[in-house]
């Protein structure tokens, strides 16, 4: 990956990836272990277990906040050393025409594994997943 239409045609490979909801398709751009940092802190999942759980927190969120569209648009790119990039990205998450949140800023840092860029750490300004509590979004449905 050397360019930003390069980001951008990844960073829609995997948006692809999580809007089909499976776990098995989403699972190999990841890479453990997985670093998450958010406003409410860092977690480290270093086992598939970890992974597993972080997966399906954030396909139970998206499911019960109604998502139906998410736009990820590239807008930086840089080396971070052998085999490894940061790249800079403004995420849009919609229910219908309606934003679910604000448009807001994330960084992934993209490591280089067995042919493929997988995700090693995201840092975002919010935490996607927790727009909403899910245990209020249960109480509604």
């Amino acid at each position: 990956m050397k360019t930003l239409s390069d980001f951008q045609t990844w960073l829609d490979e995997i948006t692809r990836a999580y809007t089909t909801g499976d776990r098995d398709v989403i699972r190999p751009y990841l890479v453990l272990p997985l670093t998450i940092v958010s406003t409410k802190g860092t977690v480290v999942h270093k086992d598939e277990a970890g992974i597993n759980l972080y997966l399906d927190y954030y396909l139970e969120s998206s499911k019960l906040h109604g998502v139906t569209d998410v736009i990820r648009l590239a807008k930086e790119l840089g080396p971070m050393g052998e085999g490894r990039l940061l790249g800079g990205y403004e995420n849009h998450y919609l229910r219908g025409a309606n934003y679910i949140t604000r448009p807001y800023m994330s960084t992934v840092e993209l490591l280089l594994d067995d042919g493929r860029w997988k995700i090693a750490k995201i840092n975002s300004e919010v935490e996607p997943v927790q727009w909403r509590s899910i245990a209020s979004l249960r109480q509604q449905t």
